[in-house]
């Protein structure tokens, strides 16, 4: 993402220079992306994202994918009372079943954390697992509560959303027509030499709340790299002055209503 934001300044400093262009650019720099979104969420707040027509987000996709779209993401709380049965027990044969549900192509769900609490006797009273589940388009959240809370039912435990200071994130995914996808596209292949392959984002992000919740058409695209979030981590530093010279290109033509 730092590099994404480097080709983002380049690209800006670049587009200043150009006259002409029917609209106007936003640089939004936001914090907590990877968690809980708290940056994008006080812009949306402030109502600073009114009247915005399109977004890129310079995630580092590679410059042969662009994500036309994103997976939605939510948490579940499930408990497990005290019983006939050990809850810790009950818990962990939920766990398992987890592993065995059928879920739709792209979707994935996972146990994320256990917590277990003891009674005065010393035995649990009570067991709570966090669960992480992955949406493609076309789930909600209702429904894929109910469908975590049927397995959970199997081992008499409760499922509800586990609390957070920001909203889920719904999945979604843009048409290969929309504005800004037809810029990002034909942008590349102008100056890249190829169209990138529409693809949806491996998890939510910033971008969830832009398109879903203020209707804002957003892509991601942005520079080749590697080792993400891990040690090594790394950017070819030549895929960011490509990607910079993308973004302005996809700006003029979205701004100029350019588009074949």
């Amino acid at each position: 993402m730092k590099a994404g934001l480097a080709a983002l300044t380049l690209a800006f400093l670049r587009l200043r220079k150009i006259r002409g262009l029917k609209g106007s650019l936003m640089l939004a720099l936001t914090s907590d992306e990877e968690l809980y979104s708290r940056g994008c969420e006080r812009l949306i707040s402030l109502g600073l994202l009114k009247g915005v027509d399109a977004s890129l987000s310079a995630e580092p996709t590679g410059l042969k994918r662009l994500e036309a779209g994103r997976r939605g993401r939510v948490v579940f709380r499930v408990e497990f009372p005290r019983g006939k049965a050990n809850p810790v027990v009950k818990a962990a044969s939920f766990i398992m079943a987890l592993e065995g549900m059928h879920l739709k192509r792209g979707a994935r769900i996972s146990a994320m954390a256990v917590e277990s609490w003891l009674d005065a006797d010393g035995s649990p009273g009570l067991c709570r697992v966090a669960v992480d589940r992955l949406m493609v388009p076309s789930e909600t959240f209702e429904g894929v509560l109910a469908e975590v809370g049927r397995v959970a039912g199997r081992f008499h435990g409760k499922a509800s959303f586990h609390p957070r200071p920001t909203p889920y994130m719904q999945p979604y995914r843009l048409k290969a027509g929309e504005p800004i996808v037809k810029a990002l596209r034909e942008a590349c292949h102008e100056i890249l030499g190829f169209k990138p392959k529409l693809t949806l984002g491996p998890t939510a992000g910033d971008e969830n709340y832009l398109a879903v919740r203020c209707g804002i058409p957003t892509v991601a695209y942005g520079p080749e790299g590697g080792n993400i979030h891990r040690p090594g981590e790394y950017v070819e530093l030549e895929s960011v002055v490509r990607a910079a010279n993308v973004y302005v290109a996809a700006s003029i033509k979205f701004l100029s209503s350019r588009l074949g």
